[in-house]
C-alpha cells in the first residue's frame, strides 16, 4: 500500500475533518461571543466568551436576561466535552482503523451544529446589546460612548467552508467507486486470488466472476477431444472480441490452442 492509499482514501478523509471540525468546535469557545470597545480611539475594554459563562456569570448580561446565563454555561460545557470525546475517538480510528464512517459523519454534524449554535448566539446577543444597552459590571453604559460586536460567525465561516471541502471529497470518492472500469482476460487473471479480489468494488467483482465462469469452462473444454465443442467455444470467444471484453492479442492466443486441437 503506498502513501495514497494509506493516507489518501475515503476513511482518512472522513477522520481527517471530524478531528478539524471537532478542534474548530472546542476553539470556538475562545471566540468573543460579545466584544466591547469605546466608540472614540476604538480601544478595548472588556470581552466575553464560551468558556466565560461556564462559571455561570456574565460581564454583559444585566439582571433582566440573568435566567440566560446557567443555559449558556451548560451549552459551553457540553460543547467542549463533546469536542474532546469527538478527537479522541477520531484519533483512535485514524490509528487503529476499525473505521465506522456512520459514526464519523454523526461526529462531524455534531460539531458543526455547534459552531452554527455559537455563531447564533452571538449574533443573538450583539442584536440584544444593542436594542438593550451595554451592560458591565452591573452599569449600564451609555451607547453612544460605547459599542460592541460578536467575532463568533468566524468559526462559522470556517466550518462552512471545511464542509463543502468534505462533500465534494466525498462525491469524488463515491463517484470512483461507483465508476465501471472495463475489464479484460488479463486484469481479470491478475485479480483471480482473494487478496486481489478484497481491493475490488462489488461491481467489478461481478464482472470478474462473470468473466472467469465461462473461462474456466472454457479451459476444461481445450482438453475435449469433441470437435464441435471447440467450436461452439470459438464462436463464444469470438463474441467476447467483439464486445471488448477480450482484446485481439488474447483472442488470437486462445484460437490458436483451439485449433490446434481441431487440426
Amino acid at each position: 500500500m503506498d502513501f495514497k492509499e494509506k493516507f489518501f482514501n475515503k476513511y482518512s478523509i472522513q477522520c481527517y475533518f471530524s478531528l478539524i471540525i471537532a478542534l474548530l468546535s472546542l476553539l470556538s469557545l475562545t471566540v468573543p461571543l460579545l466584544e466591547l470597545r469605546t466608540v472614540v480611539g476604538n480601544v478595548f475594554i472588556a470581552s466575553e466568551n464560551g468558556f466565560e459563562f461556564m462559571s455561570f456569570k456574565s460581564l454583559f448580561i444585566s439582571d433582566e436576561f440573568e435566567n440566560f446565563i446557567p443555559p449558556l454555561g451548560i451549552l459551553a460545557i457540553f460543547q467542549l466535552v463533546t469536542s474532546i470525546i469527538s478527537m479522541c475517538i477520531t484519533i483512535f480510528y485514524l490509528v487503529v482503523k476499525p473505521y465506522k464512517p456512520n459514526l464519523i459523519n454523526t461526529l462531524i454534524s455534531l460539531n458543526s451544529f455547534f459552531c452554527i449554535l455559537y455563531a447564533i448566539e452571538g449574533i443573538v446577543f450583539d442584536g440584544l446589546y444593542h436594542k438593550y444597552g451595554f451592560w458591565y459590571m452591573g452599569n449600564l453604559l451609555n451607547e453612544e460612548a460605547f459599542s460592541a460586536h460578536t467575532l463568533s460567525y468566524i468559526p462559522l465561516i470556517i466550518c462552512f467552508v471545511l464542509l463543502v471541502i468534505y462533500l465534494y471529497l466525498n462525491y469524488y470518492f463515491n463517484k470512483t467507486e461507483k465508476s465501471p472500469k472495463k475489464l479484460t482476460m488479463s486484469t481479470m487473471q491478475n485479480t483471480s486470488s482473494n487478496k486481489d479480489k478484497a481491493l475490488l468494488t462489488p461491481t467489478m467483482l461481478e464482472q470478474v466472476n462473470a468473466l472467469q465462469e465461462p473461462f474456466n469452462i472454457s479451459q476444461q473444454k481445450l482438453h475435449v477431444s469433441d470437435k464441435e465443442n471447440d467450436i461452439e467455444l470459438l464462436k463464444k470467444y469470438k463474441s467476447l472480441l467483439d464486445e471488448g471484453i477480450l482484446s485481439q492479442e488474447e483472442f488470437n492466443s486462445i484460437k490458436q490452442n483451439i485449433l490446434k486441437k481441431l487440426l
